[in-house]
């Protein structure tokens, strides 16, 4: 699980796979990610927050600063698609 520290502006690396060899790029995909707080309510964070990527890398910039210490979960989308995935979770912990 990945830490970031508490009242950082980090990335979090998430490598994806397209197992059908089909996107080989998430360039023009509108990538984009949402954030919720990992606890029985799944507490929503964030929505639709567009995030950057280097070739089947997305890069979401998570910004700690107002973030509770715990663990979140994190879900990466697409908006430029025919389909619509939601990858994830990806949770980390801020300290």
């Amino acid at each position: 699980m990945v830490i970031l520290n508490k009242g950082t502006v980090e990335t979090i690396q998430a490598d994806l796979v397209d197992t059908l060899a089909n996107v080989t790029t998430l360039n023009s995909l509108g990538l984009k990610y949402d954030l919720y707080k990992d606890d029985p309510a799944e507490t929503m964070i964030l929505t639709n927050v567009a995030t950057t990527n280097v070739g089947m890398k997305a890069l979401p910039l998570i910004d700690t600063t107002n973030l509770a210490e715990g663990v979140y979960v994190l879900y990466i989308k697409f908006d430029s698609t025919p389909e619509h995935p939601r990858l994830g979770p990806i949770k980390f912990r801020v300290d």
